[in-house]
């Protein structure tokens, strides 16, 4: 495997050092990180020094907090999955929540081969604050609006709603590579509706709902029965993040959801190709299958591959391939490896018929966001 390598000049230390005093600081005074947090964390670092992407993780965590970025004026999209981005305030989701594990597998690949994709989208006040940063911070060669335009130094001319980051690269990469990596990995900022929402709500109402406030039964009951309703309330909290109402209701009414686990479940099944239409829809509303038995994403096949004792390795590959819609590649190779290893029908179709297929980490994201915005409006 290549590494394109960008210039860090010390970055993997000053990212480790980062990491630790930051997971350090979260813990009880006195109390050590512990051993399955230092794994994680040590895991994630030996990936990211490999495939020199220590300076982006910073670059990111520098936009947020040099420019006072609060919680709930970002959405990351891409990272959920690692607990890097994690304790640098880029992902709001922990990837070692019990109740819904992410993998640093789904985020960088088993042997982090697969690029991570660094994206956040900011409220208008997140993004004009950052934008002016954009042009002074280390380790940043060039940045482009979306229309493909060069944009240097913080003039005004830095206007567009989305901006791609191109970093420095190291001088002893072979020229070769640089248009290459330059495909490969940029930074992806954009200014986002969905973020200006929560900081009107939060201004409005003088405070921002815990992780405790919105996986709360009573309220998770009340935002459940309100998304299922046909009424005029329902109809705006769906309206809320733009959904099919015909076809998420569907699923919802459907699946009937209890937990936040339930609610990622709902959100990946509505938002893949393939996946409940023709596929879950029939296990659930004529084999009666409960949700919680159901594949709807791509950790949910990899922990199915983990528990037949498929190793790790060939269990993120096949995931990916079936979320990428990819299950029959390879002349059958993976539909040969189910069969031989007596994998159950249910799953192999599953699979087959999946065309697009979203992963647990980024619906958390989406459902952090979307939760505290029913929050609001329910309770």
């Amino acid at each position: 495997m290549e590494r394109y390598d960008i210039c860090n000049d010390g970055a993997d230390l000053k990212l480790k050092r980062t990491a630790l005093k930051i997971a350090a600081c979260s813990m009880p005074e006195g109390q050590p990180i512990g051993h399955e947090r230092a794994r994680r964390i040590e895991k994630e670092l030996n990936r990211i020094e490999l495939f020199g992407y220590a300076p982006m993780f910073l670059i990111l965590h520098n936009l947020i907090k040099d420019n006072d970025v609060k919680p709930y004026e970002v959405i990351s999209n891409g990272l959920a999955g690692s607990y890097i981005a994690y304790l640098l305030g880029i992902s709001k989701a922990n990837p070692l929540d019990k109740a819904c594990p992410l993998y640093d597998e789904i985020c960088m690949g088993v042997l982090g081969e697969s690029r991570p994709s660094f994206e956040l989208r900011l409220s208008s006040r997140a993004y004009r604050a950052v934008k002016g940063s954009i042009p002074k911070l280390p380790g940043v060669a060039k940045v482009y609006d979306s229309d493909n335009n060069v944009l240097q130094g913080s003039d005004g001319r830095i206007t567009s709603p989305k901006l791609f980051l191109i970093p420095d690269y190291c001088n002893k990469m072979p020229d070769e590579f640089k248009d290459k990596f330059k495909q490969l990995s940029s930074i992806t900022i954009i200014d986002s509706k969905w973020c200006d929402q929560l900081v009107e709500d939060v201004e409005k109402y003088g405070y921002f709902p815990t992780e405790g406030q919105i996986k709360d039964p009573s309220f998770l009951k009340q935002a459940f029965d309100c998304l299922k309703s046909g009424d005029q309330k329902g109809k705006d909290l769906r309206d809320l993040f733009y959904a099919d109402t015909e076809g998420f209701l569907e699923i919802i009414n459907a699946c009937n959801p209890e937990t936040f686990t339930d609610y990622i479940k709902i959100l990946c099944l509505w938002l893949g190709t393939g996946v409940w239409e023709g596929n879950v829809k029939e296990m659930i509303m004529e084999e009666h299958k409960p949700l919680s038995e159901v594949l709807t994403c791509t950790e949910d096949v990899y922990e199915k591959l983990l528990e037949c004792d498929i190793n790790r390795e060939t269990a993120f590959m096949i995931a990916d391939a079936v979320h990428r819609g990819k299950f029959f590649e390879n002349n059958g190779r993976y539909l040969r490896i189910l069969s031989e290893r007596g994998i159950s029908n249910d799953i192999i179709q599953f699979c087959a018929k999946t065309q697009y297929m979203f992963s647990r980490a980024h619906c958390v994201g989406l459902a952090y966001y979307q939760l505290r915005l029913f929050y609001y409006r329910i309770m």
